[in-house]
């Protein structure tokens, strides 16, 4: 086990989550568009929600356009450690060799648990393109 992966998880550091573009939905009140709900759910192989602990990853010098390469059209959003575990879930470490800050949000992600993380998502770097394949 590499040593980062022994280091905590402050509830003040920011968890970042890759948005493909066609999980981003418009917010007709806002005009805004943001992440849908569906795109905080677990994995499709069964692991947890896939994140990248971002103190680690500034400290490793991974950028976010690093952690974009090769995901053409994706967006990038930051949600508060804070409230992940708020929701009941439990952040794991699980650095890959492309992403040494890697980690995994475990636990049942219901349909309020992915609202939440919805509504606490802020973007860091917004899509290419929308689901509706507009600019944004």
């Amino acid at each position: 086990m590499p040593p980062d992966d022994n280091l905590p998880i402050s509830d003040d550091d920011r968890l970042l989550r890759r948005i493909p573009p066609d999980l981003v939905v418009p917010n007709h009140n806002s005009g805004i568009d943001e992440p849908s709900s569906a795109a905080f759910s677990d994995s499709s192989d069964g692991t947890g929600m896939s994140v990248t602990v971002e103190s680690t990853s500034r400290a490793k010098g991974v950028s976010e356009q690093d952690l974009l390469r090769g995901y053409d059209g994706f967006g990038l959003v930051a949600i508060p450690a804070a409230l992940v575990r708020q929701q009941g879930q439990r952040i794991v470490r699980k650095a890959t060799p492309r992403d040494p800050a890697h980690a995994e949000v475990i636990g049942k992600k219901t349909r309020g648990v992915k609202r939440a993380f919805k509504r606490g998502a802020v973007w860091v770097v917004r899509p290419l393109q929308t689901s509706r394949g507009t600019e944004p």
